[in-house]
């Protein structure tokens, strides 16, 4: 997948993909985020959603057919699957992902608490636009790991010997 990334998005030097709980469990949805809390909104007109499984990704057709999905995003949900994020830095892909975890968890937080008498609503489109402009870039995403990256520096140093 990530070879086949690369080829097709040559500004994305990195990407990280795993089955994280919440991740996998959203992505059985085979939809995208709503955009109805100021963190989701970093994956505004950000978010691609791969709508089909072929099972594990070993061939070289599947994983083009998931960097054409992504297309100008950064970030996927594969469908029954998981998730990918992608990013200039390895930093920003990280945080991505953390993030994009953490969103398909309220995002189904949101929908199991949901009901008569509490609909979600969603943020206007102008407001989604100028909070993604603001907060969505890549220095902001690199800037937003680094308290992740001291944390593993200051607790598990030999990660790095």
């Amino acid at each position: 997948m990530a070879s086949e990334i690369h080829k097709a998005r040559p500004d994305l030097n990195a990407a990280c993909h795993a089955h994280s709980v919440y991740g996998k469990a959203f992505s059985c949805f085979g939809r995208p985020l709503e955009m109805i809390y100021q963190d989701a909104l970093r994956f505004y007109n950000d978010l691609a959603v791969y709508p089909r499984y072929g099972g594990t990704v070993i061939s070289t057709e599947e994983g083009a057919r998931i960097a054409k999905t992504l297309g100008n995003c950064r970030s996927i949900i594969l469908q029954n699957h998981g998730m990918i994020t992608c990013g200039a830095t390895v930093d920003e892909a990280a945080f991505l992902f953390i993030a994009l975890d953490r969103c398909c968890h309220a995002q189904m937080l949101a929908n199991a608490a949901s009901g008569p008498g509490w609909e979600k609503i969603l943020i206007g489109k102008e407001e989604a636009e100028f909070t993604h402009k603001k907060s969505g870039n890549s220095g902001k995403m690199w800037l937003a790991f680094q308290p992740y990256f001291d944390q593993v520096a200051k607790t598990e140093p030999d990660v790095f010997e």
